[in-house]
């Protein structure tokens, strides 16, 4: 029959101990026979010993990318492996640092091998809890203001944001979504809008645009002109007095059949009503296109139209 001291389960029959259960400590394990003629017993003396594996980390939210320091608190570990709950591991005992890219609720754990040998594991569910950094952006619409009409509407297109803070001219602000803001600019002026895109978490993002005045756009296309020799009327030539850019302008014509008969990229040639290989042109309707861009706008634009060649 087998028998151990207190807090070491030991099975009487076999004298198999459960270790699962054992408590780490100094036990004496005595076997006794169960002879009524002359009984006896014998004693040994067990050592439980066990690993322990614990660690802790400097900071578990914050803004993504977050980076944690993580400490190993185990005691004797010889070799530690990391796995950080994102699939990423490392190994090492000391000096471990790991970058989280992305938002979300991380359960990093540790594995330690101590010098008799045990392994221990332990993992802190929900330990590390980076919040997604948004991203701040918005199109200003239009982004070229006209001196008619100064105000623009702010479309914000942010992603990962539920607050915002606006700063426009003047030291006006708005914590509106996508609020409207009417400017007060002269002849040629830019002035500098910034959004700041905030999360539930607080992290921040910002970004910057610049909102332009542009000139008016003056233009005007005759219907009609008369290439018979007399000076007068005798060329087709757009009149774009002001708000173009003159590198950006192309004039296209077209016959009745959709074939480009003159191309000018000069905004003082116009079509004098001859076709490419010099010939005159026939009376009739033709169509034209006028592409260019204004100052400070990005976007081309088109004009698309009709005009009557007389003779």
């Amino acid at each position: 029959m087998f028998s151990a001291t207190g807090g070491l389960p030991i099975n009487t029959t076999t004298g198999q101990i459960d270790l699962t259960l054992a408590i780490n400590g100094n036990y004496t394990v005595t076997y006794t026979t169960s002879g009524t003629a002359c009984p006896a017993n014998s004693s040994v003396t067990i050592d439980v010993i066990s690993a322990t594996s614990s660690f802790s980390a400097n900071v578990t939210t914050g803004c993504s990318p977050l980076t944690v320091n993580f400490t190993n608190l185990s005691v004797n570990s010889v070799n530690c492996a990391w796995s950080f709950g994102d699939g990423n591991q490392a190994v090492g005992c000391v000096g471990i640092s790991h970058i989280y890219q992305n938002g979300g609720s991380f359960n990093p754990s540790l594995t330690i091998i101590d010098a008799n040998g045990c392994v221990a594991t332990s993992t802190q569910v929900g330990l590390i809890q980076p919040d997604i950094k948004p991203t701040a952006a918005f199109i200003p619409s239009p982004a070229a203001l006209s001196v008619v009409d100064q105000t623009s509407v702010m479309s914000n297109t942010s992603v990962g944001a539920t607050s915002y803070a606006w700063f426009f001219p003047n030291g006006q602000t708005s914590s509106a979504t996508s609020p409207s803001f009417t400017f007060n600019l002269s002849s040629n002026e830019s002035a500098i809008v910034t959004l700041y895109a905030y999360s539930d978490g607080g992290c921040v993002d910002s970004t910057s645009r610049t909102i332009s005045l542009t000139e008016e756009l003056i233009f005007y296309a005759p219907n009609t002109f008369t290439p018979n020799n007399d000076e007068n009327n005798a060329v087709f030539n757009p009149v774009m007095i002001s708000g173009i850019d003159i590198s950006s302008y192309k004039l296209t014509i077209f016959n009745r059949w959709g074939e480009i008969i003159f191309v000018s990229q000069d905004i003082h040639q116009g079509w004098d009503g001859t076709n490419k290989s010099g010939k005159k042109s026939q009376d009739g309707v033709y169509k034209y296109i006028i592409e260019f861009s204004r100052k400070n706008v990005d976007e081309p634009e088109r004009f698309d139209g009709h005009v009557n060649l007389l003779r």
